[in-house]
């Protein structure tokens, strides 16, 4: 447990492991160190009897090993047709309720919302003219931030020489950065002092009453969360909403507005500070279809020209290589073995390749995406064995391969498999609730 605490990048200060920086990671997700290794414990026990289990369900058959590996190393000569949906062709799909009701119950698991916050807000800028004139900047408090940044004054000539800026020459760039670090502490003295030193009138809020008498305006940001979740459209990145505010998460965390104490917070960023109280909040659930439909239109809208695009493409391909050939800049014969593939060999490459390996001579591929709007058909010319010494060479790493992708997918296909058992359909309005428990339970 201490190596892998140790190793981790997050707790780490110039390449080295920093007890202080593991304290303070942990203390902004709610932590304690010893609640953190008790569930690092678990999750490495659980990790290796996981992997113990899938280790003895996993049998890679040789037919399927030599297939995988005929795939690497056979040479495959083909012909690409290349495919574009127009924009007018985008354009004439459409979505009605019917059908975006239908992408909604495909895709309600994806918009699960997690419990989201919105705050009220009064923004001071710490680059305010009038603020930072008022702010005094010592000659020593500038030595020392120039001493301490060096690095930001250092550049390298044509000669590989580092040369350091003489400290006349960058005083004028240190000295407002300096007020505007003075501004922001300024901010966090006046307005906590402000918010809790004076008492509301009833009914009021204090951070009303600040923003009247600095003649500024109360906001109301938009919905975002406190843990990291963030589902598009229903929510914003806290950093889109207040940029360099890295306490943010913290201080709303800690809001109450029951108490007297907790009612406000402020916020410190690099150019700004924020006084602040919460304004809303909204408990996790699975967004109702009338609160969703106009925020996921445009995604659903994607999706069926998406479909509309690779059911028209399918439809050539259904008909064979003889109309898959008709296709205009079709190319001509390409050769290679995916095995043998460098970057640029030709376009789409890495599509042509993969859609190519389970094809014989003769054969058309599936429909392979390329981009947004794009995609290629692969018709298989010719396969030939390829060489018998590269595949030998490469049996046990193209075995690795299978084992890796089939402990991703033993434990989705098993957790398929028992719900389909227990007879489970999950919808809409599926949901986890708990239960009174019982003596007999």
């Amino acid at each position: 447990i201490q190596q892998v605490i140790r190793s981790d990048r997050a707790f780490q200060e110039n390449g080295g492991f920093s007890f202080r920086a593991y304290q303070m990671l942990l203390r902004e997700v709610g932590m304690t160190p010893e609640r953190f290794e008790e569930y690092l414990k678990r999750r490495l026990t659980v990790k290796r009897v996981t992997e113990d289990v899938l280790e003895s369900a996993m049998w890679i058959s040789p037919m399927e090993l030599d297939r995988a590996v005929a795939d690497m190393t056979d040479v495959f000569t083909v012909k690409v047709a290349k495919f574009t949906q127009s924009k007018e062709e985008a354009a004439a799909v459409k979505l009605d309720d019917a059908g975006l009701l239908k992408w909604y119950e495909a895709n309600t698991n994806s918009l699960a919302l997690p419990e989201r916050v919105k705050i009220r807000y009064v923004k001071y800028s710490a680059a305010d003219k009038d603020v930072m004139a008022k702010m005094t900047v010592t000659d020593d408090e500038l030595h020392d931030y120039y001493d301490a940044n060096s690095e930001k004054w250092t550049t390298t000539d044509t000669n590989g020489v580092e040369q350091v800026k003489k400290f006349e020459e960058v005083k004028g760039e240190i000295e407002p950065e300096l007020r505007k670090i003075a501004a922001v502490q300024y901010y966090e003295t006046n307005l906590t002092s402000r918010a809790y030193g004076v008492k509301a009138a009833e009914g009021k809020s204090r951070l009303d009453e600040i923003a009247a008498e600095d003649g500024l305006k109360v906001a109301v940001s938009d919905y975002f969360t406190t843990d990291g979740a963030y589902v598009d459209g229903f929510m914003k990145r806290p950093e889109q909403l207040f940029p360099g505010a890295d306490g943010l998460l913290d201080a709303v965390a800690q809001l109450d507005p029951e108490s007297e104490d907790l009612r406000y917070g402020i916020v410190l960023g690099r150019d700004a500070a924020w006084l602040i109280e919460r304004a809303e909040v909204s408990k996790a659930h699975v967004p109702a279809f009338e609160e969703a439909k106009e925020i996921v239109r445009p995604r659903a809208l994607d999706a069926a020209k998406a479909d509309a695009f690779k059911a028209k493409v399918e439809a050539i391909a259904a008909k064979g290589a003889a109309e898959v050939e008709k296709t205009p800049g079709i190319t001509t014969n390409l050769t290679f073995s995916v095995s043998e593939m460098t970057p640029g060999m030709f376009t789409d490459q890495y599509a042509v390749a993969g859609a190519v390996r389970k094809l014989s001579k003769g054969e058309v591929s599936e429909f392979a995406k390329t981009g947004r709007d794009s995609a290629v058909l692969v018709i298989c010319v010719d396969r030939k064995e390829g060489d018998a010494t590269k595949a030998a060479l490469l049996k046990s790493q193209v075995r690795d391969q299978l084992s890796m992708f089939q402990r991703r997918q033993l434990p989705e296909g098993w957790l398929k498999w028992n719900l389909e058992r227990l007879g489970f359909e999950p919808d809409a309005s599926a949901s986890v609730t708990p239960e009174e428990n019982t003596d007999e339970e």
